[in-house]
């Protein structure tokens, strides 16, 4: 048909943009990502930022995780961006 529009090609915002690393990959942009089921996360356990991943997504950014590495499962997280003892972050860069 004539009238139908041509779908429209998503395009990323400016801060979509500038998360990506030259790699191609998005990173954490301070403060603005919500935690996503799958996505990978550091675990600040003992004092090491353990290697994790999101299982469950709660509000305010509270989350449950499994650890990568010593069979770590944690419930009801809660993000500290500096990285407290006990809560989940974003990778470093």
């Amino acid at each position: 048909m004539a009238d139908e529009e041509a779908p429209v090609p998503l395009e990323e915002t400016p801060a979509e943009d500038s998360a990506k690393q030259s790699t191609g990959k998005r990173k954490a942009v301070k403060g603005t990502p919500e935690p996503r089921i799958g996505q990978d996360v550091h675990y600040v356990w003992n004092g090491t930022h353990t290697p994790s991943v999101v299982m469950e997504v709660f509000d305010d950014k509270v989350i449950t995780l499994s650890a990568l590495n010593g069979g770590i499962q944690a419930a009801r997280v809660a993000f500290d961006e500096g990285g407290a003892e006990g809560t989940w972050h974003y990778p470093e860069e």
